[in-house]
């Protein structure tokens, strides 16, 4: 179920975030080496997964946790819970610069902080290679076959425990872009999301 519902949802918002940038678009469609688009592209799935992750990640303890937090010793007992909040260590100022901004560029450099989207660990994602292939390829395919653009603002988001939903649907126009193979022609309205 998460190995189809996450990429999805991500892969939307992502479409979504690359479309209210029709600079990133063009720049996008004018970059003739396919790997580079592809790797810009996940850069594009990880910012907008990093600024919408799930809200929270918990885990029941199977033997008790001792850890110092501001000059304090705390215990976790054995089957108490903790909890990792994405959305907030993806904000941290130490760890991204203008961490507000949605700025794909910042994951291209080697020594960039990885966002906390996937989990680490025995308890990481194990469909993270899959989703940052499958999920870039299918965004350039329709990005280069298709002119897509939004219908007025991308909508507010609203997170509901693990997925990022629309208040709003996402209306966008939908045209076949020259050259590419035509069966119906034309341009649709459509609802993206």
């Amino acid at each position: 179920w998460n190995a189809l519902t996450y990429p999805g949802s991500y892969g939307l918002w992502t479409l979504t975030d690359i479309l209210a940038r029709p600079e990133l678009v063009e720049e996008l469609r004018q970059e003739q080496d396919r790997g580079k688009r592809l790797e810009l592209l996940k850069c594009c799935f990880l910012e907008t997964a990093r600024l919408n992750p799930v809200s929270s990640l918990p885990r029941m303890l199977s033997r008790p946790i001792d850890f110092e937090s501001e000059g304090r010793c705390w215990r976790i007992p054995a089957g108490g819970y903790v909890a990792a909040f994405p959305w907030a260590l993806n904000r941290g100022s130490g760890d991204f610069a203008a961490p507000e901004r949605w700025d794909p560029r910042r994951h291209l450099a080697a020594e960039s902080t990885p966002p906390y989207v996937f989990g680490h660990g025995p308890f990481s994602c194990v469909a993270r290679a899959f989703v940052l292939s499958v999920v870039p390829a299918i965004l350039d395919t329709l990005l280069q076959g298709w002119d897509l653009q939004l219908e007025g603002p991308p909508p507010e988001r609203t997170v509901r425990v693990h997925l990022t939903y629309s208040e709003h649907p996402i209306r966008a126009s939908v045209r076949r872009r020259d050259g590419a193979a035509r069966d119906q022609g034309g341009t649709e309205q459509v609802l993206v999301g």
